[in-house]
């Protein structure tokens, strides 16, 4: 083997330099350095051996990282896919928002599935046509009918600002969700509720809920409440429906959202 030693090797004309030719092998020795301050093209990225440090700008596209889709929703798992979040966390599922007026808000089994095991209603903000008491009832089928039998069990209760209380229970054909009339005189005095409800699609226990919130009540009273019921029959049927309803008069604002919780 020949060799040559030189401090630099420049072009003998024009600015184009060539080491060796087409099938030819060119090695750099272990210990060598190939140090390089201009820039290199037609070299193909590294696969392998390059550290985590060196990527110090810039930022890796999602796809690189993982499969499925990357968004503000989901997360990378330790198994390099991209999936949303469970155990616990609640999802929003759907919402109405009540434009006119309404006699009543339904949800059925296209949000009440087995994704989720249990449900809350969030009702913010809503406001009626005239003083009226807000009943849930429960269906099996979708909503085609809603259980109308006298097994609505239920009990709530209200403290109010001038230290008096106020309360609702019994056996009836639907949960008087309300332990008072709520206000619906006046547009500026609304009420919101939050509704619990337990493993609706069990076809092992009852139907149970429970319910708090806020509520604008006779003569401007403001009100906390809490409360809850069971439908005590029927165990077997899997509930994919309820509604929100009246005993007189419509909603006339409001926006009522579904949630659902993974386990």
């Amino acid at each position: 083997m020949s060799e040559v030693k030189v401090n630099k090797v420049s072009p003998r004309s024009g600015t184009g330099l060539q080491l060796g030719d087409s099938g030819d092998t060119i090695t750099i020795p272990s210990g060598a350095t190939l140090a390089n301050s201009g820039t290199m093209t037609g070299v193909p990225a590294p696969t392998s051996g390059v550290a985590a440090s060196a990527i110090d700008s810039g930022t890796i596209a999602t796809a690189r990282l993982g499969s499925g889709t990357a968004s503000s929703s989901t997360f990378l798992r330790g198994d390099q896919t991209y999936a949303e979040a469970g155990g616990g966390a609640w999802k929003a599922l759907t919402t109405t928002s009540i434009s006119g007026t309404a006699a009543s808000v339904e949800f059925n089994s296209t949000y009440i599935t087995a994704t989720y095991r249990d449900y809350m209603i969030y009702i913010s903000d809503f406001h009626l046509s005239a003083d009226g008491l807000p009943y849930m009832t429960i269906s099996s089928d979708n909503g085609s009918s809603y259980k109308s039998a006298t097994n609505y069990r239920f009990a709530t209760r209200a403290w109010k600002s001038d230290n008096s209380a106020n309360s609702r229970q019994g056996t009836e054909v639907q949960f008087e969700i309300s332990a008072d009339q709520v206000q619906g005189n006046e547009s500026e005095e609304k009420s919101s509720f939050a509704i619990q409800i337990y493993d609706p699609l069990s076809t092992s226990s009852y139907f149970s809920y429970s319910i708090n919130g806020f509520m604008a009540s006779g003569s401007g009273l403001a009100c906390g409440m809490y409360g809850g019921g069971m439908y005590t029959t029927d165990v077997s049927d899997a509930i994919n429906a309820v509604k929100i309803s009246l005993n007189s008069g419509s909603f006339n604002a409001g926006t009522f959202t579904l949630y659902g919780r993974e386990i």
